[in-house]
């Protein structure tokens, strides 16, 4: 895993396209936001670079390349592959294993996307320490309607680049 150092709140490293690699994304990034003294992120930046990464690893085929970066009110993580074929968000089953994990990145992320620049995409979002309140548990209604939102921009963008 090739790593650039944090220096002026920007971090990359490359991974192989393994099973082991999202393991070592989430790593990097809990390590990183600890020390960018983003800690309250860093649970769900690590849940949505490891979704993003799996993906990587099992529809592109490709090596990885994980960016993470300060942004005036929180973190940009973006995790590009080597496949130009656009992302295929889906509405899994009650019983599906998988296929939730744009769905999450929709729910949890203030913004998010994909761009397409040779020879793959980079699919990003990002995460904001503004208006976060600890101990805060949102409402399900709130959930319910964050979700509701999610599914639509998930489906916006999928046929943005169909």
């Amino acid at each position: 895993m090739p790593l650039s150092p944090a220096r002026d709140g920007r971090v990359t490293a490359r991974f192989h396209a393994e099973a082991t690699s999202a393991g070592a994304a989430r790593r990097l990034v809990t390590t990183t936001l600890g020390g960018w003294r983003c800690k309250e992120l860093a649970d769900e930046a690590a849940l949505l670079t490891s979704e993003l990464v799996t993906n990587a690893v099992l529809h592109a085929h490709s090596e990885v390349d994980l960016r993470l970066s300060k942004t005036g009110s929180g973190i940009r993580i973006e995790v590009a592959d080597r496949d130009p074929h656009p992302v295929a968000p889906r509405l899994p089953g009650p019983d599906d294993t998988g296929g939730r994990g744009l769905y999450l990145v929709g729910v949890l992320a203030r913004d998010w996307g994909v761009r397409f620049s040779p020879p793959g995409k980079t699919v990003w979002f990002e995460l904001s320490q503004v208006s976060r309140k600890p101990g805060r548990v949102p409402k399900m209604d709130d959930l319910q309607d964050k979700a509701g939102d999610a599914i639509d921009n998930i489906v916006d963008k999928a046929k943005e680049h169909l």
